[in-house]
């Protein structure tokens, strides 16, 4: 009788990072994959991640606890420590894949963007890696981008004379990138380079987006054949803020944007024609991303297809 698929699930540190490889290993469980959960240790936030931790329903999902590697000599902000966390631990996923190996039937490993340093272990061992990107495909799209958009540039991306043009995508302004793009010779920067590189490597890439939201950069992404295989099996999840909650307590100070300017334009945006047609569209793309989940919609058909992929493995 033939084993019932497993998945080991790679999880960066943070939970900012954790909870989204969470819904994707349940959404696995529920089309009959089982999963294991790997865990390393950064001790960024023990207690918050022991609590998380202990609250996932027992027998479902499986968990291997990593040591903590040696992290003494890091001296980087939060970003920085996971991204060592990971590399240092690579002897210990090693381990946990090659256990998984043994007494499963081990189809895939699934990192999330961090944790890509782990695609050559998982080869090793005759294990397919797969990449989650939790954000959505144009940022995706940025990051795959990259290792050839930098060489072109000169200058600081602020002082560049129009927006950045990634293929399928909007324009993005310098104001719209990441902190990193900032300081083109900074450690993260050159960091998101590699990982463009690295991601290309994949066997394949879920991400958290449907055609309804990005079709310019979903099909952009499928169409380059130096990309690996996308697959949009992802429910959005989106959070509307109060903009009264945005920006500063005083309008302009330091010349930033205040919350009560933000405020007023927003206000005055929403409630003229131009609002009305944000509405709608807004109304559009949720109705959009919930039928994308349903059964039958692009996002559920999408992931059964990655899931008789595995199982066909």
């Amino acid at each position: 009788m033939k084993q019932t698929p497993h998945v080991a699930f790679l999880l960066s540190p943070g939970m900012g990072h954790m909870i989204p490889m969470l819904e994707l290993a349940k959404k696995f469980t529920h089309q009959n994959i089982s999963s294991t959960l790997i865990v390393p240790d950064s001790g960024l936030h023990p207690d918050e991640e022991k609590l998380f931790l202990e609250s996932l329903p027992k027998g479902i999902i499986n968990l291997i606890h990593l040591p903590k590697p040696k992290l003494d000599d890091v001296q980087t902000d939060p970003i920085g420590v996971i991204i060592f966390t990971i590399a240092r631990s690579l002897p210990s996923i090693r381990d946990a894949i090659r256990s998984l190996v043994a007494t499963t039937n081990l189809v895939a490993l699934v990192t999330d963007l961090m944790g890509s340093a782990a695609f050559d272990v998982a080869r090793e061992l005759d294990v397919l890696p797969y990449m989650f990107f939790p954000s959505n495909a144009t940022v995706l799209s940025l990051y795959l981008y990259l290792p050839e958009l930098d060489p072109n540039i000169s200058c600081a991306y602020k002082d560049l004379a129009g927006p950045v043009q990634i293929p399928g995508c909007m324009p993005l302004r310098a104001d719209d990138l990441f902190e990193a793009f900032k300081d083109r010779d900074s450690f993260a920067y050159k960091w998101i380079i590699s990982e463009g590189r690295a991601y290309r490597t994949a066997a394949g890439v879920l991400v958290n987006t449907f055609d309804e939201m990005e079709s310019g950069a979903i099909k952009a992404l499928q169409q380059n054949e130096h990309y690996p295989p996308l697959k949009i099996a992802i429910r959005i999840q989106t959070k509307i803020r109060n903009c009264k909650n945005a920006g500063n307590d005083e309008d302009g100070e330091e010349g930033l944007i205040g919350r009560n300017e933000i405020a007023g334009v927003v206000e005055s945006l929403m409630e003229g024609e131009p609002g009305k047609e944000l509405r709608k569209r807004a109304r559009g793309l949720m109705q959009a991303a919930k039928l994308a989940v349903n059964p039958g919609g692009q996002s559920a058909k999408s992931l059964l297809d990655f899931v008789l992929h595995l199982d066909r493995n």
